[in-house]
């Protein structure tokens, strides 16, 4: 096992293997750690080390050590290994929030600034991260804005806080990773929205203003003279959210029920047609939560 976690290719192989191997994975912690120096972008080492921490925790100050390592690839791995380590590290050792929050207040560069953010993000448990992770939020860097963004959700404390602000990053933040608008244009402040629970139903009103994206340019379906011309398309991950919010989405019904309309006409489809599509399980699980279901 120990030669595969150092294989280019079975590398994420072995380390899921010893993720699912629970306190016996300790066998591998030597080589784990002699990883960490070369760990790449699939986090690997991290993610095994992660696992193993949590079913031994006096380790963790073993790791914490290393986040003051002179090896920014040791350091940053050491922080992604506390990340996959989760609120377990801080339940155990709460010292390691208050290191967490020490490196990211002496402004590290962007390796360490980015796993320092992750880590917290997944071990926080205090409002001294929420106050520092505030201060933080007005950058006008949007990647690390994002980044911010979601820590807050993933610690998803403090909801009356942060569920205002996150509101108002509906209107102040673009997604800069493409690999989060598969969903929708809002799908990381949405999903940080998700991690406060019935609390974000204070967004329902912002949620149905952005119930559609912006409009783009698309051909129309014509099997006669098919044109471009500008179209909106239904934000995904904003439906979805207001469908698990359930009746306190009420209010959203309209637009909702506007959504399904609109599609239908577009896509000539009747109700049997569009009775799986995303807005109408949201328009469904809204009315059975309403009436009590």
């Amino acid at each position: 096992m120990a030669a595969l976690l150092f294989s280019k290719h079975k590398a994420s192989l072995a380390s899921d293997a010893i993720v699912r191997m629970g306190r016996a994975g300790l066998e591998f912690y030597d080589d784990l750690l002699r990883g960490l120096k070369t760990e790449n972008s699939n986090h690997c080492f991290g993610k095994a080390l992660g696992a193993v921490l949590k079913v031994a925790p006096e380790k963790i100050p073993e790791l914490l050590v290393l986040t003051d390592s002179s090896s920014v690839a040791e350091r940053s791995s050491a922080l992604v290994a506390l990340a996959y380590c989760g609120k377990r590290a801080t339940e155990c050792y709460p010292e390691v929030e208050t290191r967490l929050l020490a490196i990211l207040k002496s402004n590290p560069e962007d390796r360490i600034w980015y796993s320092t953010t992750w880590a917290l993000g997944e071990c926080a448990r205090t409002s001294a991260t929420v106050d520092a992770l505030f201060a933080r939020l007005d950058s006008g860097d949007m990647a690390r804005k994002g980044e911010i963004i979601t820590a807050l959700g993933t610690i998803g404390i403090e909801a009356e806080r942060v569920v205002p602000r996150l509101i108002e990053m509906l209107d102040a933040y673009e997604e800069y990773d493409p690999d989060r608008c598969y969903h929708g244009e809002h799908e990381r402040v949405v999903s940080a929205l998700r991690g406060f629970g019935n609390a974000a139903a204070l967004a329902v009103p912002a949620l149905v203003r952005h119930i559609w994206e912006k409009p783009t340019k698309q051909w129309t379906d014509s099997t006669t003279e098919p044109k471009l011309v500008e179209c909106a398309d239904p934000d995904e991950e904003v439906i979805t959210l207001l469908g698990e919010l359930g009746a306190l989405a009420r209010d959203a019904l309209p637009a909702l029920l506007e959504v399904r309309e609109q599609m239908r006409q577009r896509n000539h489809a009747d109700e049997s047609q569009d009775e799986s599509s995303y807005w109408n399980l949201a328009i469904q699980r809204i009315q059975n939560a309403t009436q009590g279901r």
